[in-house]
């Protein structure tokens, strides 16, 4: 898998939101005493089109689609729908790029973030 996990101090350091058009995918986040899963629907992504981003609090997904253009895409009014995807998910821990472990498969992407253990 090719996914990029990385962490940030600061918030230049990543492409917010607002300066390209994303769409937000259907997803669910569920948690327990031992970590955070977080599981989304993105059609036509691969591996090497996921970046996750570990920013204070914050895990930040962004799935860029793989692009087929088709000749008559004017007509189909493509251009609306071949956003790519980005996702905002509070974890209420701080978490490393260690603790994360994500598979895609069959464009069903399943994130789990394990918790900080805590200091005896």
């Amino acid at each position: 898998m090719i996914t990029t996990i990385s962490r940030v101090e600061n918030s230049n350091d990543f492409t917010p939101a607002s300066s390209r058009e994303f769409a937000r995918p259907h997803h669910e986040v569920t948690t327990d005493g031992t970590a955070v899963e977080i599981a989304a629907i993105l059609p036509d992504v691969s591996d090497d089109g996921l970046e996750i981003i570990l920013f204070r609090e914050q895990l930040i997904l962004t799935a860029r689609r793989q692009r087929t253009v088709r000749p008559n895409w004017e007509a189909l009014r493509l251009e609306c729908a071949q956003h790519d995807y980005r996702l905002n998910v509070r974890l209420g821990f701080v978490a490393r790029p260690e603790a994360v472990q994500a598979e895609l498969a069959c464009g069903i992407l399943s994130i789990r973030v394990e918790r900080p253990k805590a200091a005896a």
